[in-house]
């Protein structure tokens, strides 16, 4: 299921690792699920492949393992955004969201 017809190993491998995040419950993932609704399949996957390799890049450049805390403040803002956004949607709709007890 390959998405260009690339020459190098890596370049495929950062591709396959992107489109597997599709159901990726994660930061990463739910990135990938707004670029592919924004800007549509196969330039998510070219997106989130070149994300994928800046990260990897950072990674064995400075020596160090990953780290998943590190996009723990970058998964809030994007679950406060979501929330904003469904609190306006209710809004314009006459309705109010009320939490779970």
């Amino acid at each position: 299921m390959r998405t260009r017809d690339v020459k190098s190993r890596v370049a495929e491998a950062l591709r396959l690792a992107a489109q597997s995040l599709h159901r990726a419950q994660n930061y990463f993932g739910e990135l990938y699920r707004r670029w592919r609704a924004r800007l549509g399949g196969p330039k998510a996957i070219t997106a989130m492949a070149h994300k994928l390799a800046r990260v990897l890049w950072h990674l064995l450049k400075d020596k160090e393992a990953f780290n998943p805390e590190v996009f723990a403040k970058e998964e809030q803002k994007m679950k406060h955004k979501k929330l904003a956004r469904l609190e306006a949607m209710a809004t314009t709709l006459n309705y109010r969201l009320v939490p779970n007890q």
